[in-house]
């Protein structure tokens, strides 16, 4: 059997990196990880700040290429939602196979994370109440005024969490500012892994996001943990166990 294709994209300051103990254990499983590197989190390499439609550009271009080899299944963290979702114009089940396509996009599975409808962003799903996570740093965003490690490692030993906080990345100000170009979370299937212990997408965010999608006809299969932002770090095998769950696997 054929292993099973997952294009991971990550949240904004964040890397492929913290996906490790993810990757890790899904790789175990017969699962082909695939992480993406938006191009929004590459101050260092990139001066001039990347724009929302480069970093679906870049979730698009390692679609594609998989998509040469299989159907997929698409892993979004926070952010990396908004961008994912839009990534998908013509890439699912039906507008493929009207294309001549034996191949698709045919799972979304989210972590902890937000999406829109067309033209809507951050500003227009986000609940009120929701805390200001990040301040300016030129033309990119910096975690703050708080500590990332309360954000996003809340249930991570100290030294855990500072490990992954020095990988964490300024964000471009114009990716954060992008609007939805497409909704893909229409179409194809949807799990999503609340996270209760939340403190960058608390509880009652991450509940009117899915509460949003169902006005919109889509219930997604929602599995809840009692961890922070980062589940794939904290417990990479509740996770993974999730994952294998929302590509159909009876576990």
């Amino acid at each position: 059997m054929a292993p099973t294709q997952l294009v991971m994209v990550h949240g904004a300051w964040h890397s492929p990196e913290h996906f490790g103990p993810l990757i890790e254990y899904l790789s175990k499983h017969n699962f082909k990880c695939l992480p993406v590197t938006l191009r929004s989190t590459q101050r260092n390499n990139n001066p001039v700040p990347a724009t929302y439609d480069e970093d679906i550009a870049t979730i698009r271009k390692a679609i594609l290429a998989a998509l040469e080899h299989g159907d997929v299944a698409v892993l979004a963290h926070s952010f990396g939602g908004l961008s994912s979702m839009s990534s998908f114009a013509e890439l699912t089940p039906a507008p493929r196979k009207a294309a001549g396509f034996s191949t698709a996009v045919t799972k979304a599975i989210l972590i902890a994370s937000f999406f829109a409808p067309v033209d809507g962003g951050f500003a227009e799903v986000i609940v009120e109440g929701t805390p200001s996570i990040s301040v300016p740093d030129g033309a990119f965003m910096v975690v703050g005024p708080g500590r990332a490690e309360d954000y996003f490692y809340g249930d991570l030993e100290a030294a855990e969490a500072a490990k992954w906080t020095k990988l964490l990345k300024p964000v471009s100000i114009a990716a954060l500012m992008g609007k939805a170009t497409h909704a893909g979370w229409k179409e194809i299937p949807v799990s999503y892994l609340f996270c209760t212990e939340d403190q960058a997408l608390p509880d009652f965010t991450q509940r009117g996001i899915i509460e949003m999608a169902k006005k919109h006809g889509v219930e997604m299969r929602v599995e809840e943990v009692k961890a922070s932002h980062s589940p794939f770090l904290s417990m990479p095998e509740r996770t993974g166990e999730f994952v294998r769950r929302s590509v159909g696997e009876g576990i």
